[in-house]
């Protein structure tokens, strides 16, 4: 089986008359990869940071301003429970709402940063593994091109750029823009299993 027949093979198993998703398109370039596309350590370093990623954004979204309201209705709870058990405040905090709000709203911020740091890591190794991916689609596109060529030269005609060979050439350059974003891994580099 040619490489062209691969890839068309490949895209019919997916969903007929809807076009494949860049996910999908960049996993089925990726698979067609004859060498990995990522190291063992830059592997280990993505599944680490993806890890981080998804802590902080479970951080960065426990701390909203709705749970935050959440968190001050629960806590005038406890304080009305501690009142009618005829308990001293004294130790308690009363905090209000717009204090809740400052608390959640920093936590939130910092877990931002944190995903900020995360994603600035991320597209060192993102971006050696997108151009190795990038490449590896480029030299599909050229294979394609150059069969096509040859079929039309056979019959005295000038080739036309192929449509797969352009679509190829496409998702590596979204490969490259994707691995320079502000994302976790996942989305920088969607065709790596993590």
């Amino acid at each position: 089986m040619n490489i062209k027949s691969e890839v068309l093979a490949a895209l019919n198993r997916t969903i007929p008359d809807v076009p494949p998703t860049f996910e999908e398109l960049a996993t089925t370039i990726a698979a067609l990869s004859p060498r990995p596309l990522a190291t063992k350590s830059e592997l280990a370093e993505l599944r680490t940071l993806q890890a981080d990623f998804e802590h902080a954004g479970r951080t960065r979204d426990a701390h909203t301003f709705v749970t935050a309201k959440d968190a001050y209705i629960a806590h005038q709870g406890e304080i009305q429970k501690t009142i009618r058990r005829g308990e001293s405040l004294s130790a308690t905090d009363s905090w209000t709402l717009d204090d809740w709000k400052q608390d959640f709203e920093g936590k939130c911020n910092t877990a931002k940063n944190v995903c900020n740091a995360i994603a600035a890591e991320t597209r060192i190794v993102a971006q050696k593994v997108a151009s190795r991916f990038a490449e590896h689609a480029q030299d599909l596109a050229r294979e394609i091109d150059e069969a096509d060529g040859q079929r039309y030269a056979a019959f005295g005609l000038a080739s036309k750029p192929h449509a797969l060979a352009d679509k190829l050439r496409e998702t590596a350059g979204l490969a490259l823009r994707r691995a320079s974003g502000n994302q976790g891994p996942k989305q920088q580099v969607p065709y790596i299993q993590l």
